[in-house]
C-alpha cells in the first residue's frame, strides 16, 4: 500500500481484488501516523490480519541507524500507544549517549539554551587542549520555519551553520527584499539595495530606465535614489501609456487585454479581468469602441472561470 495504513478507499480495493488470490503483500508501520494529513488510516494495519486471515506477520526489528539508549526510550515512549501490534526494536550499535529531555518557554529560549550549550562544548575541549569541530553537530526540526530563531542565535554568537534541504532564512528572496527596502530607508546611497527592489514589486520599469537612472548618477555623481529624484521632475521619465486594446467575454465576466507601452519603450501586454477592479477602471469604454458598455452602477461583474481565454 505504500504509505502506513494507506488510504480507506484505497485499502478496499485492494481486499476486494487480492483478497481472493491471497497474494497480497503490504509494508507499513502501526507506530507512524506522518501521512494521516492526506488520509492515511492506521486501522488498516491493524485489521489486516483480520480482514486476510492466515496472512503472515514478518517484524522488522532490527534497527540500523539509532544507539541503544535512543531506541529504547523511543519503545519506552510508543509502548503508551494503544491501538498498535506492538514489536521490540534491536540495534547492534553501541549504546551511546543518553537522551536528555529538556523544557523551553518558547523557541527563542530554546535557541538560547542550544547555543550555549554549543559554546560550552567549545570551551570545554578547548580547556582539554582539543577542538569540537562545529560539523559533529546537527539540529534536527519538523518543518523548515523553526530553523528562524536558531538562525537568529547562531548570527548572533558568530557560530557558522549551515542548512541543509532548503535556503537560509535570510537568504530567501523575499526577506532579501524586505532587508533592501530597510536599507534604502536607512541609508539612501545603498546603490545595491536599491537596484534590488526598484522593480519588486513590478512598476513597469525596463532595462532601459534602469540605465538611464545609471548614467545620470554617474553623471551628477550622486545616489541612484537622487537620481531616481531628479529624474522624475523632468521630462526625462515619461509615464507610460496604457490602452485597452481587446476584449473577449466569459459568461457574464470579460477578459481586456491591456497594451501597455513603457517609458523606454518596451511593450507588453497584459490581460486582466473585469472583478479586479470597477468596470470603468478596468477598460477606457469612452475611448474603446470595442469595449463592451459599463454597468449603470459601476460595480464589478461577478468572476468566472477564464481558462484559455486571453483576448489575443
Amino acid at each position: 500500500m505504500g504509505e502506513p495504513g494507506s488510504r480507506i478507499g484505497r485499502y478496499e480495493i485492494v481486499r476486494e481484488i487480492g483478497g481472493a488470490h491471497r497474494n497480497v503483500c503490504v509494508v507499513g508501520d502501526d507506530d507512524q501516523s506522518i501521512y494521516g494529513w492526506r488520509g492515511a488510516e492506521v486501522d488498516n494495519i491493524l485489521r489486516y490480519e483480520h480482514d486476510f486471515p492466515g496472512a503472515r506477520v514478518i517484524r522488522l526489528e532490527r534497527n540500523y541507524r539509532s544507539t541503544g539508549h535512543i531506541l529504547a526510550a523511543a519503545s519506552h515512549l510508543i509502548a503508551h500507544n494503544e491501538g498498535r501490534l506492538g514489536k521490540t526494536l534491536r540495534t547492534e550499535d553501541v549504546l551511546g549517549e543518553k537522551v536528555q529531555v529538556t523544557g523551553a518557554w518558547d523557541s527563542e529560549e530554546e535557541a538560547r539554551a542550544i547555543g550555549e550549550e554549543i559554546e560550552q562544548l567549545q570551551r570545554e575541549a578547548r580547556e582539554r587542549g582539543e577542538d569540537h569541530p562545529l560539523d559533529e553537530i546537527a539540529l534536527l526540526v519538523r518543518a523548515s520555519f523553526q530553523m528562524r530563531e536558531f538562525e537568529d542565535r547562531f548570527i548572533q554568537l558568530g557560530l557558522p551553520y549551515r542548512v541543509i534541504g532548503g535556503p537560509r532564512f535570510y537568504e530567501r528572496a523575499e526577506i532579501r527584499d524586505a532587508m533592501a527596502y530597510l536599507r534604502v530607508v536607512a541609508q539612501g546611497d545603498d546603490d545595491l539595495a536599491f537596484e534590488r527592489i526598484v522593480n519588486v514589486p513590478k512598476r513597469g520599469l525596463g532595462d532601459a530606465t534602469v540605465q538611464m537612472l545609471h548614467d545620470h548618477a554617474r553623471k551628477k555623481r550622486m545616489p541612484l535614489t537622487e537620481a531616481a529624484r531628479a529624474v522624475i521632475e523632468t521630462d526625462e521619465l515619461k509615464p507610460g501609456e496604457e490602452k485597452c486594446t481587446e476584449h473577449a467575454h466569459v459568461g457574464s465576466d470579460a477578459v481586456f487585454t491591456y497594451t501597455v507601452t513603457y517609458a523606454d519603450g518596451t511593450v507588453k501586454k497584459e490581460d486582466i479581468y473585469s472583478h479586479y477592479k470597477p468596470w470603468q477602471e478596468v477598460c477606457l469604454v469612452g475611448k474603446d469602441p470595442n469595449a463592451p458598455p459599463a454597468p449603470t452602477d459601476g460595480t464589478a461583474l461577478p468572476s468566472q472561470d477564464a481558462s484559455g481565454v486571453t483576448g489575443n
